[in-house]
């Protein structure tokens, strides 16, 4: 299931997708592509840990060579477990949608318009921690940071 140079895009998805299928997902990566004026391209990366929801009913494992590669490579596992943007696997949204949505008809707020009020210090906590890092990230990324 190792990728190499020979394959094709289509082979390399595949193994790949096993690959994020089996194991837990731990940094995310992106890379934008501008064209200079001298039609070469300037490519700008981004990439963010990604860190189970403590809702997402996944168990975190890792075997003792994949720990040793990563902290051989300065893996920041503080980062990745206190900084890493929490997820949940699709079929775990989905079916949280259906409870939320099934709760909704139940007391008759499903068409309401009601405006998103949140009141639970914790999440108010973090929503704050999450838009202070944000932040500050623009801020490093417009060459501003540190």
């Amino acid at each position: 299931c190792t990728p190499k140079n020979s394959d094709s895009i289509e082979e390399r998805y595949q193994k790949m997708k096993t690959v994020a299928s089996t194991y837990n997902i731990m940094q995310v990566g992106f890379c934008f592509f501008h064209e200079q004026d001298d039609g070469s391209f300037l490519g700008t990366p981004f990439n963010f840990f990604v860190f189970p929801g403590e809702n997402s009913g996944q168990t975190i494992q890792m075997g003792a060579s994949t720990a040793a590669f990563h902290r051989k490579n300065c893996m920041n596992f503080n980062e990745w477990i206190y900084f890493g943007v929490p997820f949940v696997k699709c079929s775990k949204f989905d079916e949280d949608v259906e409870k939320v949505n099934a709760a909704q008809e139940d007391d008759g707020s499903k068409d309401s318009k009601k405006r998103l009020s949140i009141s639970n210090k914790k999440d108010k906590d973090f929503i704050a921690f999450v838009l202070k890092r944000l932040d500050s990230w623009i801020e490093e990324k417009r060459g501003g940071g540190k």
